[in-house]
């Protein structure tokens, strides 16, 4: 049976921050202790993540040795979401079972979403044929003149 969802007396949303670590984070990720007052001593076990996209991902929320974790479901989202070793999470809780998340990468700019089933493309660049085709335009242009030229 679950436990009944806890609501925030002063209905404003509640925010914490992580920054996450793969060794500490990958398969469950621990509430800031000074969180866990808002459930009222309740932890519900389902709980809703959002991401800045607007995806559902349902996960359990845990209480493992007197401490808050979302743990069932969370190692899913990490992958689904790409995370890496550095990146900074926002959560903002609803005071129900919802928890809007914000992500972004260790270069402090909110990280993009690979599309579905989308593989990482390498570009194939030929540097000798680059490399060619550049001095042949400053050549041409003029833009940059050569060394010799001073």
């Amino acid at each position: 049976m679950e436990s009944p969802m806890p609501v925030l007396a002063n209905k404003t949303l509640q925010e914490f921050f992580k920054v996450f670590l793969i060794h500490k984070g990958s398969t469950q990720l621990q509430l800031p202790t000074s969180f866990t007052k808002f459930f009222n001593e309740i932890a519900p076990c389902k709980v809703t993540l959002v991401d800045q996209d607007g995806k559902c991902l349902d996960v359990k929320l845990e209480k493992i040795e007197g401490r808050l974790v979302f743990k069932n479901g969370w190692q899913q989202f990490t992958q689904e979401k790409n995370l890496e070793e550095g990146d900074f999470l926002v959560f903002q809780y609803d005071g129900m079972s919802t928890f809007n998340v914000k992500i972004f990468s260790k270069t402090g700019c909110k990280k993009v979403a690979a599309p579905p089933n989308s593989e990482k493309i390498v570009p194939i660049v030929n540097l000798e044929e680059d490399s060619n085709q550049h001095s042949n335009k400053n050549q041409s242009n003029g833009a940059c003149p050569s060394k010799g030229a001073r």
